[in-house]
């Protein structure tokens, strides 16, 4: 049979039949173009179809088998209140799933670890969740030029959210991880990656690992005590400690009220760190009790004492253009001064006196502090902020019965039976200007906070230039230093005042601590057990 070719119409307006009709021996060049258009459409959507499926579905990367490399790499991006650092990790395995080295954090030329950072935190991102993987942009392109390429499409990255995340509705939450995992997992080589908003029990739970990570790494039976934790951030406070039946009947027994009970038997989880190894703990998280948050609080009760007997406090709808507050503030160092918003609910509510949350500026007035550095009234200040946030149920549900709140000017922590290590504010605050990081002495600390809060401003920046991490340091270390007092003792924490097991630290044996370590550990041992 021969050959035919086809090209051009036989009949240029149609064939009778209703079918076109081509001439032999030509090729027929516009109808082949409009055939490939057709069939490029078609591949295209099938391939976008395929894209999108594949990087926005809910497949659980790690599941994905792991090349076999000596070196594994994992990334943590914290994401918190105030900021937002990727951490990057290294170790070593054997059988393509558990570390057989310790997890260390990956270091440059000059043996520092590797980390970038990026401000504001993810939270202020409330109005516009859709530009969340654009503000991670910086950090994917830090982990992408960090990481050989050839280790991308194995090396799993968790962006976890803490405090600042959780003081937002759930469907704000959502919208934000979302936009992360679908776009970064399509703009770059690393399908592996997941987000997350975690609570505050595993933000102390992963703290609790980092700290007490040579029990997992060696021989626990041959291991001394664990050691417990009380973390301070921007938003929250989480306390974390090993339980036994015995510790934990002796707390219970302590707790006279049957919400503080109620609430210290929902805190306690249990660990599996192996298929035949786990550990019970019990892990809270303060959310309100940060540094940042109770510098809020505290500013917020000076503003209604000073409308006190005023007739503006309880103002359905107060005169914002007009409204501006100028006031002392015992807690800024002597000499400094502040301006900040505050939302008009501050003023207008009369159901709770903190816990407001300036969403809007255009629904704020401002606030005018100058500092008067008065330590002894900051300290009366501050114990207002920790009764005020027990008695309203600070960021719990409408039945207290599980609000942490509950548990403070409690005996809820044996600190009779661990060692306890203070960590990120409670270090930082009592080293960069006191330099008494270490064994903490409760003496010391209240003598240099006030010494700190009565000296002049401008002699504080003289004395303390090159030995703050930021400016701001000096401006708050009163307001810092009274909170961790006030955080400890008393209507706090109740940490004994003459406990000499108490260390506020960064780094154990000579190797650092932050939760970001323990996540990374959490993250691969998870792994392993499902294999």
């Amino acid at each position: 049979m021969a050959n035919i070719k086809y090209s051009r119409l036989i009949n240029e307006l149609g064939s009778s039949n209703g079918y076109t009709r081509w001439a032999k021996g030509r090729i027929p060049v516009a109808f082949l173009k409009q055939q490939i258009f057709l069939l490029v459409i078609i591949l295209s959507s099938l391939l976008l179809l395929i894209i999108t499926t594949f990087f926005t579905s809910d497949v659980d990367y790690d599941q994905m088998p792991s090349t076999a490399h000596e070196i594994d790499y994992g990334v943590v991006v914290d994401c918190g209140s105030s900021g937002t650092r990727a951490h990057i990790f290294t170790w070593r395995r054997a059988d393509g799933r558990s570390p057989t080295s310790k997890i260390e954090l990956l270091r440059d030329s000059q043996k520092k670890p590797l980390s970038k950072h990026i401000t504001p935190g993810l939270s202020t991102l409330r109005d516009k969740p859709e530009n969340a993987s654009e503000y991670m942009e910086p950090i994917m392109n830090f982990i992408s030029e960090s990481i050989p390429y050839d280790r991308h499409i194995s090396t799993p990255i968790y962006f976890m959210a803490t405090a600042g995340m959780r003081l937002l509705d759930e469907s704000t939450q959502k919208k934000i991880l979302f936009d992360i995992t679908r776009d970064l997992r399509a703009k770059y080589y690393f399908p592996r990656i997941k987000s997350q908003v975690i609570t505050g029990q595993y933000e102390g739970a992963y703290s609790w690992l980092s700290v007490n990570s040579d029990r997992y790494y060696n021989d626990s039976s041959t291991q001394s005590k664990s050691i417990g934790i009380i973390e301070m951030g921007g938003a929250s406070t989480q306390v974390t400690f090993e339980l036994n039946n015995d510790t934990e009947s002796l707390i219970l027994d302590g707790l006279k009220d049957a919400g503080a009970s109620a609430t210290f038997k929902n805190q306690i989880i249990k660990l599996d760190l192996s298929k035949d190894t786990s550990v019970k703990l019990f892990a809270t998280s303060f959310l309100g009790l940060g540094v940042n948050s109770a510098r809020e609080f505290a500013i917020d009760l000076l503003v209604r004492d000073s409308l006190n007997g005023t007739g503006q406090l309880g103002e359905h709808k107060p005169d914002l253009k007009n409204f501006d507050v100028s006031l002392y503030d015992p807690c800024l160092t002597n000499g400094s001064s502040e301006m900040v918003l505050r939302p008009a609910e501050v003023i207008s509510s009369m159901d709770r006196s903190i816990g407001f949350v300036l969403e809007d500026q255009n629904n704020a007035f401002k606030v005018r502090l100058e500092g008067s550095g008065n330590f002894l009234n900051c300290l009366a200040l501050l114990e207002r902020v920790i009764k005020a946030i027990k008695s309203e149920g600070l960021n719990c549900t409408p039945s207290k019965q599980s609000c942490p709140m509950t548990l403070l000017g409690t005996n809820f922590i044996p600190f009779k039976h661990y060692s306890f290590v203070g960590l990120s504010e409670m270090y930082f605050t009592t080293n960069e200007i006191m330099n008494l990081a270490g064994t903490f002495n409760r003496s010391h600390v209240l003598r240099e906070t006030n010494r700190i809060c009565s000296t002049d401003y401008s002699q504080l920046q003289l004395k303390s230039h090159g030995f703050v991490s930021y400016k701001d340091r000096i401006l708050y270390e009163c307001f810092k230093a009274s909170w961790l007092l006030t955080i400890l003792h008393n209507s706090g924490l109740k940490m004994p005042v003459n406990y000499d097991n108490f260390e506020t630290l960064d780094r154990i044996h000579d190797r650092e601590i932050d939760w970001t370590i323990g996540a990374m550990l959490w993250e691969t041992l998870a792994r392993a057990r499902d294999f």
